[in-house]
């Protein structure tokens, strides 16, 4: 369990950090983003990380622990799955359009969180 909670918490960092990292680059191009918004949306992005954490990732990797599935391809797609559905669901109820930018930092946000999780959780775990 303690893998599970040290996996978790870095992977709340890593989204967190990949959703700063982007805003802020993107304040660079953009004259209405400020680093203060990159710093809004990374705590954003750090709540629903660790929503998504707890309701997602943890129950379904004690599934995969209880059937042995050990691939780091079953993380990234446990990863991508609320990487590819957050963005839907929050352009619907924010009734914005989310550009392919977007979609692209959701995506690689979820793969970066699924390889952190794995490395740590599930690969650190057999050693």
């Amino acid at each position: 369990m303690k893998r599970i909670l040290i996996a978790s918490l870095l992977v709340i960092f890593a989204t967190s950090l990949t959703a700063f990292l982007l805003t802020a680059i993107g304040s660079l191009f953009e004259e209405f983003s400020t680093i203060g918004l990159a710093f809004i949306i990374a705590a954003i992005a750090a709540t629903v990380s660790a929503i998504i954490v707890a309701v997602w990732v943890v129950p379904i990797h004690l599934m995969f622990v209880k059937y042995n599935v050990v691939g780091l391809g079953w993380y990234i797609i446990l990863f991508l799955v609320p990487g590819l559905v957050f963005p839907m669901l929050y352009s619907v109820w924010a009734e914005i359009d989310f550009s392919g930018i977007n979609f692209a930092s959701c995506v690689m946000a979820g793969i970066l969180s699924a390889v952190v999780f794995w490395y740590v959780a599930v690969s650190g775990q057999s050693k």
